[in-house]
Order: structure tokens, then C-alpha cells, then sequence
């Protein structure tokens, strides 16, 4: 008990920002008591008294509490869950972050995970997954392929469809995330992928350790074959027994955490660099627009994964580097359609050499992404102030930009790959580069 409190008052002091009036609620079932004490007694040991709620275990991972768990989470501002099957994916988290309540669910504990290196990833970690969420942030399409056969085709909508960066850090009013973290994630769009994985590493929903490949069949995003051995039919047989929705393709995600491993428990499983997943049932959680009261993770080894053509991960090594949609050469010098205008809502920060733009991922958290590299950055500044004087047509934009014909629509068509930048009439396309 005494390592776990140990453990747990780390937690608090690294990763929950935890404030004077917090009102603190540590939600926690029979299973997972211990690990549920450890954070009461931690929280009082720390002179801020927590209250403890115990429940009983829900059937499925992303099930809901009952009722009057989701009312507390709802009235707290900083909510533990430490229960055996994850609230994470469930409709009273999402309400609890709605109405700004903190929330770090570690479900299906042991003494392993717990006790793991792989619980604290480190400032690099976070960094790494905080890229990799901005790329898939900005990608309209996602293609997934393994050696095993894998080839999926995912639709994600761009920035107007936010990714999530589980960095491990809850300190943000709506944020929520797991430890360990380590995790980049986006809700694809739902009824257009279409393809198949193969499913060799893990499976939640109580499946664990997968002895034999599962093959799932995606057709308008949903899961409409699921072939294999006996852990196949008992994940059919999950999906079968849940809501209409259950099946739905609610998650595309990569692992970035180096000291996790694949042990059967997914909240581990899931952060190993090198790994992807894809989660079925509910999306609403993570930015989409599905509801279902089941949330499974399906967990497989050396992706590759293509974001509009270029690689994201390669055989589960990872490709963060400089991409295409930063530099403003690569796009169309194609005009956009009639008169330009900076899309309305877009948090963006002009200074000398390139512009800031401040995003909020799935999980909650902001983000400042630079808008460009090197000579784009600069050449985006330029086009961006003339853009502040109002709705303007593309003549008018090379003049006061001091820009050529060609040169500025490549940059218009950068900015709005990155969402600040739209026609200003009905016909805005902005997506399209």
C-alpha cells in the first residue's frame, strides 16, 4: 500500500496540477480499491482531502457509472478514476469535461502497470506525442497497411475534425487523459472508411493477449466482419450483445511512449511506440459524432501509416519530421475561389517571422502550432496581415502583400490546409489543396 501511495502522491505533484479549491473526487470499484485508496490517502497526505466513491464494475469498457457517479464527476473539478473498466470513453466523462472537471482515468490497474517506468514518459514523450497529434490534426486522410495484410482507408476531415495528444498532463479545465500516456489519437469520420486490419497484438474488453490474428472487416466505417479464433467470436460476440453503434470505427491512434509494452492490459498496451490501434464503438469522446455505451481498443504491431500520402509511421518507426503541408511550394498555385477572408474563430498570433495558430485537441488540451516552415512561415505573415484588413480578392492580396500571382495562391491554399485562411463567399472549399 505504501509504494502505491508513493507512486499516486507523484502522480498529483507531476501531472494533475492540483489547486487550492479543487474539489476533488477519486472514483474507484471492489477490483481496483486499493489503487483507489492509494489516491484518497495520497490526496490527504497532501493536506487536500478527496472524496472517495466506490461502484460497482461496469460490463465494458466506455460503459457509463451509474447515475449518481456521474453526478459527482460533474460537480468536481478533478476526477480519478481508477476503476477496472475504463470511464474514459463514457457519456458522464464527457459531460464532466463540459462542465470543466479535470479527469485522469486509469482503468484495469496491477501491481505491474502501477509500479511501470512506462507511467511517467518524460518531457520528450509529451513532445513527440504533441507532434504527431498536429500532424494527424491537419490531415484529410489517413491509409493504414501492415505486412500482415492490414489496408485500411480512414477519412479525417482536417483541422475541422481535432486529433488529441495524451500527454499524460491533466492541468487544463476539460482536459482529460490516462497515465501512462503516450498516445496521439483522432476520431476518423464516421460511415467512409473502409478497408481491413489485422488485429495482432491486444484486444480490451477483457480479451487481453491475442494467441491467433483477428481479422476485421470495415465497410462505411463500421466493423462488419470480425474473423479469427475463439477471441474473435468473443469480440463479435461483445459487439453483437451492445447497441447499434457498437460497431462503429471510432478511433485511429499511435503509441509513443518507448518504456511501455504489450502485456494484455491496454491502457499500457496501447502507448508502446511503434504501435497503432483503432478504437470501436463510442467516438463522441474524442471529438466525433457516434455515441455507443461500449468502447473496445484493437492494438497491432509495425504500422505504416500514411497522412495524405506521407508517412506518419513506417513499419512502426516514426516520421515526424518536416512534412509537405508546411511548405507552401507544394500546394496548387491554383486561385482559391472568389474573394479570401481569415476564417472566423481562428486563435492566431502574427509575429515577426511566422504565425502561431492555438488549437484545442480532442482530449481538451491547447496547442500553438506553427503555421509553415522557414520562407512559407515568413511568406504566411505577409498574407495574413493583409488578410486582417478585411474580406479581399486575390489582386488585391498580391498588392498588398507585395506577393506574385502564383506565389500567394500557394500560401492562401497553406492557410487554409491550417484553417485560418477560407473564401469568403458560400463556396468555401478550403480544404481542398
Amino acid at each position: 500500500m505504501r509504494r502505491y501511495v508513493r507512486v499516486a502522491e507523484t502522480i498529483i505533484e507531476e501531472a494533475l496540477g492540483l489547486r487550492r479549491d479543487d474539489v476533488v473526487l477519486v472514483v474507484t470499484d471492489p477490483v481496483s480499491r486499493p489503487f483507489g485508496d492509494a489516491f484518497a490517502q495520497a490526496f490527504a497526505n497532501r493536506g487536500h482531502p478527496a472524496t472517495l466513491m466506490v461502484m460497482p464494475e461496469t460490463r465494458t469498457d466506455g460503459a457509463d457509472p451509474p447515475s449518481v457517479v456521474g453526478g459527482a464527476m460533474r460537480r468536481a473539478s478533478l476526477v480519478v478514476a481508477v476503476t477496472a473498466r475504463t470511464l474514459t470513453h463514457g457519456l458522464a466523462t464527457l459531460e464532466a469535461r463540459r462542465e470543466g472537471a479535470r479527469i485522469l482515468s486509469m482503468p484495469n490497474l496491477n501491481d505491474r502497470l502501477f509500479l511501470s517506468p512506462a507511467i511517467f514518459g518524460g518531457a520528450e514523450m509529451a513532445a513527440r506525442t504533441v507532434r504527431a497529434a498536429e500532424l494527424l490534426n491537419f490531415a484529410e486522410q489517413a491509409l493504414v497497411k501492415t505486412a500482415k495484410g492490414t489496408e485500411l482507408h480512414v477519412p479525417l476531415g482536417g483541422w475541422r475534425r481535432p486529433a488529441g495528444a495524451d500527454t499524460g498532463e491533466v492541468t487544463e479545465p476539460g482536459v482529460a487523459g490516462n497515465l501512462p500516456a503516450g498516445e496521439a489519437l483522432t476520431a476518423p469520420i464516421e460511415g467512409q472508411a473502409e478497408g481491413s486490419l489485422v488485429i495482432d497484438a491486444s484486444l480490451s474488453g477483457g480479451i487481453g493477449l491475442l494467441t491467433g490474428d483477428v481479422v476485421l472487416t470495415v465497410k462505411r466505417g463500421r466493423v462488419v466482419g470480425v474473423e479469427g479464433g475463439p477471441q474473435a467470436d468473443a469480440l463479435a460476440r461483445i459487439l453483437e450483445e451492445r447497441d447499434e453503434n457498437a460497431t462503429n470505427l471510432a478511433e485511429l491512434a499511435i503509441g509513443l511512449n518507448p518504456k511501455a509494452e504489450i502485456i494484455g492490459n491496454m491502457l499500457l498496451d496501447e502507448k508502446l511506440e511503434g504501435t497503432a490501434h483503432v478504437g470501436i464503438g463510442n467516438g463522441q469522446c474524442i471529438g466525433g459524432t457516434v455515441y455507443s455505451n461500449v468502447h473496445l481498443d484493437a492494438l497491432f504491431k509495425k504500422p505504416t501509416i500514411y497522412l495524405d500520402g506521407e508517412a506518419l509511421v513506417e513499419e512502426g518507426w516514426l516520421c515526424l519530421g518536416p512534412k509537405r503541408f508546411e511548405d507552401h511550394a507544394t500546394y496548387t498555385p491554383d486561385p482559391l475561389p472568389g474573394p479570401i477572408t481569415l476564417r472566423p474563430g481562428a486563435a492566431v498570433t502574427a509575429e515577426d517571422d511566422h504565425l502561431r495558430l492555438a488549437w484545442t485537441d480532442a482530449m481538451g488540451r491547447t496547442h500553438l502550432t506553427r503555421v509553415g516552415t522557414g520562407v512559407s512561415s515568413r511568406l504566411a505573415v505577409r498574407v495574413y496581415r493583409a488578410l486582417q484588413a478585411g474580406p479581399a480578392a486575390s489582386s488585391d492580396l498580391a498588392l498588398a502583400s507585395g506577393l506574385e500571382r502564383d506565389r500567394l495562391a500557394r500560401v492562401l491554399r497553406m492557410l487554409a490546409k491550417y484553417g485560418v485562411a477560407e473564401p469568403a463567399g458560400p463556396d468555401r472549399r478550403c480544404g481542398e489543396v
